[in-house]
């Protein structure tokens, strides 16, 4: 019956401030505030990958930097709870740089840890998207996980740099690169006769120690700008990995098309059982599988957007304003 502004910040309030890429994410922290958490984005002053902090109840406000800066930023955060109190006390976010960081002791002067940098072996790979963050109930270990590539300026769109999907294992020290983790490959893609693609990714038994990566090149067209620009999801024990694939002839029409994956997070191979209908007849049989291998990646002829599940059925909305329906097994 009395709703009021609680406050209003200004790049006055927060220089760091730039043009953020990911959501707010409110949470209390151990002694008892609420907080918001925000990543400051690109182009803000002194160019530096920081997390924002706001008191929820007074608009107070604290910035941790990493250090890292050279036209750099901090990408939407992620918020999680190691089970040590009732409250949160970890934050994850990567930065336009590749690199992935952790952040702790939330309620006092927190600290910032550098997790892993993401690179395509030798050039850094920018983290656009909030990571998604998972216990392994097998063992307890948390896994956070998380795409490359970037979709924010004209530039990008003719960008064909080799982005990757990686989940990595938080063991709360350094991971030293992609040599330290678990190579899974696209081994395979065809069309269907409905003019939808199939991919095919390894199978993977043993997971490695730190975590997995793939990249996001085409065994048939090689390196396209593949990227993922949006967070990972699950639905049921899959995790759901969204790409495009940038189509870079005019700015103020964007298309392109992309990939929606369905993989096994703890190991970054292919799931056990077919997940699409890729047929569309309400089974789940070998007719949906590529070659004898259960299919890993639906393509779609424009760039898609995060799906939606509804029960059993993915609904994918895409660029060119069409939307794409199919039955999973999930």
């Amino acid at each position: 019956s009395n709703v009021s502004l609680l406050w209003e910040k200004t790049a006055t309030d927060i220089p760091a401030m730039g043009n953020s890429l990911g959501k707010p994410i409110i949470a209390q922290v151990a002694n008892g505030d609420w907080r918001v958490f925000i990543g400051n984005g690109p182009n803000g002053s002194g160019g530096t990958a920081q997390l924002v902090t706001i008191r929820l109840n007074n608009g107070a406000v604290t910035t941790v930097s990493t250090g890292v800066a050279g036209d750099n930023g901090l990408s939407g955060p992620n918020v999680w709870n190691t089970g040590a109190t009732d409250f949160v006390d970890r934050v994850y976010a990567g930065d336009l740089r590749g690199n992935l960081w952790r952040f702790g002791n939330l309620a006092g002067t927190p600290t910032v840890t550098a997790m892993f940098q993401a690179t395509d072996g030798t050039t850094a790979q920018p983290i656009t998207a909030a990571p998604t963050v998972s216990r392994n109930s097998s063992n307890n270990d948390t896994w956070v996980y998380f795409g490359t590539g970037k979709y924010v300026s004209e530039a990008d769109l003719s960008d064909t740099q080799v982005q990757s999907w990686y989940g990595l294992i938080d063991r709360g020290v350094a991971i030293a690169g992609r040599n330290a983790l678990q190579r899974v490959a696209i081994t395979g893609e065809q069309t269907l006769a409905n003019g939808l693609g199939a991919r095919v990714i390894d199978a993977v038994t043993t997971p490695s120690v730190n975590g997995w990566y793939i990249d996001l090149v085409s065994p048939l067209n090689g390196a396209e700008g593949e990227r993922m620009v949006v967070p990972n999801i699950f639905q049921g024990l899959a995790l759901i990995g969204t790409t495009r694939i940038p189509d870079n002839t005019s700015v103020c029409d964007p298309s392109g098309r992309g990939w929606i994956m369905a993989i096994n997070p703890f190991t970054g191979g292919r799931l056990n059982s077919t997940f699409f209908d890729l047929n569309n007849d309400g089974n789940f049989n070998n007719s949906d599988m590529s070659n004898g291998s259960v299919v890993s990646g639906l393509g779609l002829p424009s760039g898609p957007n995060n799906p939606i599940f509804v029960g059993n059925m993915m609904l994918t909305n895409m660029d060119n304003a069409e939307s794409n329906v199919i039955k999973t097994n999930s």
